[in-house]
């Protein structure tokens, strides 16, 4: 026996009139049934035969659900049914009903003005009682009284507790009734929302901060008598990048608060209408204070996301949303202490905002949430695989290989993973072979932050045993690069900052650029690559924002290596050079690398800040970012970035010696896999390499190369000594004797 639910595209749970059902259920008529209709949720019925239709049907009386969880209920309530069949055995018939002695409810009304109105009515618990007495209910069940044909304000009454564990009850006139809230729909819907819902992990710092607003700004709506000249945090300003979890950090706080949320989004407010714009602003935060009234225990939250595209910069903004920001003004300094409101805005743009908008009245404070560390990540990724059960070593390690990327990224790329692993559940049984999708996918997929704007994000997978020679300069580079970054607690312990600037100078072909993304690989950080002709522009105070933007960019993804190439290009001498626009770009440069800019620390509330104290050692740099810079012409630079405090080491990458030739062949011809003949004596060839670059060697091979082929024709099978001595006559060395004693003359100048 199965009951099938006559239902159309347009059947909510409430909706559902007609059932086909077979003989041994149309036995049931006039009795109460509970059905299924949804997930933890059924409805309770009336069982109404229509015997006058040819197929057996029956007209369900349907408008009380039973639920298991409210988030379970209101799903049910916004979504159209579409289980249509439903099995006997789920069928619950009740042959008996009681009546009910006293119940528990919750009175659900359009909206907070209505509350306010009936809040203090001594005729509702009647008119409740009255309303009820056409239904039948049962413990934690919902009623919907707008289709009974009754004028009443009332939506939704809320059943907690009947007085009866079994069948249903019926409430007649002398049943007491209770009532434990007067709330508003939208109330109701803030209550259904599961907190689990939300996929926030990793700011546990921001989250315990919003909890102490929280609670203040509760303390003084209870208690508006008590310490009326403290001033208290009302309004804040949440920064941070796109994907990071700003606004999903105020759903889920207001999610798991059971607090009223109202959202403000400039998209939604804006209107062409004059006045209308202002109109529609003022009526959201007079519904957040009347719903912050609802109940004496409640706070509302105003969420203005995206705050810049209402309070934008005055320059650059129209003139009516110079009327919003202003009205937004005036809102935010009307506000009372005790009217139990709180005002979070978000942005991702702090440039883009308004000055007059971050002041004391209006934003109050500032958090801000930045990239995700190690930790943050590992919780991020924890949160995510859950469901797919995958194991806490593939999380490590992917937290390991994701820096610079925020909550949305991560999301993004399980998603991937998981779709290409439904694909292929045979391919990814080992944890080898599911870390190696991982790697794939994490090559495919950048991190949003990184992915445009300024600074070239080098990917190439370069190691530092890849870099033939250079002995010296790669310890250098460690100790000054690698140690800082992944060995902080040792650092911290000692009391030895971290470097913030290195500058490699030396002929070109030597291999600086290549070092800097080796150590930058080594470290597992992030890397962005400018040269002087990104940031230079022909527009006045361009080239000035671009530097800026090249720091903050660099602020958000750390820990990150910046490496500046031909900086001599960009930021000269002053004493030598009459260009107005290098100076004022060494000007700038000089700033941000003093930290006098915009300083993403400044953002963060202290308290946060100490609660990320205690950290891993590689975490430790979360704040970290360290400029690397190349040049050839070390006399063109400015004595004043060369000083301790801006570029702390400077190391001298010169011609490599016979040692460190003959380790570049060795590399070359090991990393290209060139078979040599057993007469090829690299030390000979290394010996008659002087003034070689390393790049001159690596020419030298291809030519070689090329001369067995040339020689020997194309099916030869290694390459032989005399092929070394061909190739050497043909290329010319590009160090000169004259150039490599200009270096040990700037090497010697600047100390080293």
């Amino acid at each position: 026996m199965s009951l099938d639910l006559i239902i159309n595209n347009n059947t909510d749970i409430f909706s559902i009139q007609k059932a086909k059902t077979g003989y041994n259920f149309i036995k049931n008529a006039f009795k109460y049934a509970s059905i299924p209709v949804a997930k933890d949720v059924r409805s309770i019925c009336t069982i109404i035969p229509k015997g006058d239709i040819p197929q057996k049907c029956c007209i369900l009386d349907n408008h009380v659900i039973q639920y298991k969880t409210l988030a379970n209920l209101w799903q049910a309530i916004s979504s159209k049914i579409t289980n249509s069949s439903i099995n006997s055995d789920d069928i619950r018939i009740y042959d008996s009903i009681v009546e009910a002695k006293n119940v528990d409810v919750s009175v659900i009304f359009k909206d907070s003005t209505t509350v306010l109105k009936y809040k203090s009515s001594a005729d509702l618990c009647s008119s409740v009682n009255s309303i009820l007495s056409f239904y039948t209910v049962v413990n934690s069940c919902l009623v919907f009284v707008q289709n009974i044909g009754i004028h009443t304000e009332i939506i939704y009454i809320l059943i907690h507790d009947t007085g009866s564990r079994k069948g249903v009850s019926k409430i007649i006139p002398s049943t007491n009734i209770t009532i434990k809230q007067i709330i508003s729909i939208d109330k109701f819907k803030q209550m259904c929302i599961d907190p689990n819902s939300f996929t926030v992990a990793g700011l546990s710092s921001q989250l315990n901060f919003l909890t102490s607003l929280y609670s203040a700004q509760l303390d003084r709506k209870l208690r508006p008598n008590i310490d009326t000249d403290a001033k208290i945090i009302q309004k804040v300003l949440i920064i941070g990048p796109s994907g990071c979890g700003k606004t999903s950090l105020v759903k889920y706080f207001a999610a798991l608060k059971k607090c009223g949320l109202v959202i403000v989004e400039g998209s939604s407010i804006v209107s062409a209408e004059p006045g209308k714009s202002e109109h529609i602003l003022k009526s959201l935060f007079n519904e957040a204070i009347n719903r912050s009234q609802e109940e004496n225990n409640d706070v509302c939250i105003v969420l203005l996301d995206q705050i810049e595209n209402i309070c934008g910069v005055k320059k650059s903004s129209a003139s009516h949303l110079k009327r919003i920001s202003h009205q937004l003004y005036d809102l935010l300094e009307e506000i009372s202490c005790n009217s139990g409101v709180l005002v979070i805005a978000t942005t991702n743009n702090v440039h883009a905002l308004d000055p007059a908008s971050r002041r004391a009245g209006r934003l109050e404070i500032e958090i801000y949430i930045g990239t995700p560390t190690e930790k943050e990540r590992l919780e991020i990724l924890q949160l995510l695989c859950k469901k797919s059960k995958i194991r806490p070593s593939v999380c490590q390690k992917i937290a390991l290989w994701t820096p610079g990327y925020v909550g949305a990224d991560l999301a993004m790329l399980v998603r991937e993973v998981h779709r290409t692993y439904i694909k292929n559940k045979d391919l990814y049984k080992k944890e080898a072979e599911l870390l190696e999708l991982f790697q794939s996918c994490i090559a495919k997929h950048r991190p949003a932050s990184l992915r445009s704007g300024l600074g070239i994000v080098r990917s190439a997978d370069i190691k530092l045993t890849d870099l033939g020679g250079l002995f010296n300069v790669k310890i250098n580079l460690q100790s000054f690069v690698e140690w800082p970054l992944q060995h902080r607690k040792s650092f911290n312990r000692l009391g030895i900052p971290v470097p913030k600037g290195i500058l490699l100078y030396g002929p070109p072909g030597c291999a600086k650029t290549s070092l800097t993304c080796a150590i930058a690989n080594a470290t597992n950080t992030n890397f962005l690559s400018v040269s002087a002709a990104e940031l230079y522009s022909p527009y006045v105070g361009e080239a000035e924002r671009n530097v800026m933007e090249l720091f903050h960019k660099a602020r958000i993804n750390s820990p990150c290596i910046v490496f500046i190439d031909e900086i001599d290009a960009l930021v000269g001498n002053r004493n030598v050079s009459s260009k107005n626009v290098q100076e004022k770009i060494l000007s700038t440069f000089l700033i941000e690398m003093d930290g006098v800019g915009s300083k993403l620390n400044s953002f963060s509330v202290h308290k946060m800040t100490d609660a990320r104290s205690e950290k891993p050692e590689h975490e430790g740099s979360k704040n970290t970012v360290i400029v690397i810079a190349a040049t050839n012409r070390p006399d063109k630079l400015d004595s004043a970035i060369l000083r301790p405090g801006r570029f702390d080491k400077l190391l001298y990458v010169g011609a490599p010696d016979v040692n460190e030739r003959l380790d570049i062949l060795q590399t070359i011809t090991r990393q290209w896999k060139m078979p040599l003949a057993p007469c090829v004596e690299l030390l000979e060839i290394a010996k008659n390499t002087e003034n070689f670059s390393g790049a001159d060697l690596a020419n030298l091979i291809r030519e070689a190369g090329l001369a067995a082929l040339f020689q020997e024709g194309m099916a030869t099978n290694n390459v032989k000594q005399e092929h070394m001595i061909a190739s050497l006559h043909c290329i010319q060395p590009s160090l000169k004797n004259e150039g490599l004693k200009y270096q040990d003359m700037m090497n010697q100048m600047i100390g080293l």
